[in-house]
């Protein structure tokens, strides 16, 4: 009985080759995907960890339930002091339409405009970077850090 499946199970993946398919590629990791992005655009990333308890976090201010990483490039915390490297947070969607999505509610100073009542003060002006399933986000002064995080942002998938 073991040897009639064998044929069968090499019938249907020269089927699913000859006809151009590939299976469904599993969502990878954040933690690792996002790490590896950053470092390649340049980033020295100290620590990565999931912000949220609980694995998913829906923000008052996006319809839309995603992952919240943050990346830190220096040791973490419990101040932030001027000269310091921020670190980069990440909102991990399913999908890249749910990035999208939730990613044009927001608003060039950074406030989901049009689900969020909220006032935001930024310390720096906020930079966001969407590509693939994941929204990455740096707030800084400095052009040069929001350009990287954009080029590891394009690293992740389409725009």
């Amino acid at each position: 009985m073991r040897l009639a499946s064998v044929p069968l199970a090499f019938v249907v993946v020269v089927m699913v080759i000859a006809s151009g398919c590939s299976p469904a590629a599993s969502v990878g990791d954040p933690l690792t995907e996002v790490r590896a992005a950053l470092s390649a655009s340049g980033l020295s990333i100290v620590s990565a960890e999931e912000q949220a308890s609980g694995g998913t976090a829906t923000f008052g201010c996006l319809p839309q339930s995603f992952r919240y990483y943050s990346f830190d490039q220096e040791a973490p915390h419990p101040t932030f002091h001027p000269g310091e490297k921020p670190s980069v947070q990440v909102l991990a969607f399913d999908t890249t339409g749910t990035r999208k999505a939730a990613q044009n509610l927001i608003d060039p100073s950074g406030v989901a405009a049009a689900t969020c009542a909220a006032m935001i003060d930024w310390v720096a002006p906020p930079h966001f970077a969407g590509a693939g399933r994941y929204l990455l986000l740096v707030v800084t002064n400095d052009p040069v850090l929001a350009a990287t995080v954009g080029a590891a942002a394009s690293r992740l998938g389409p725009p």
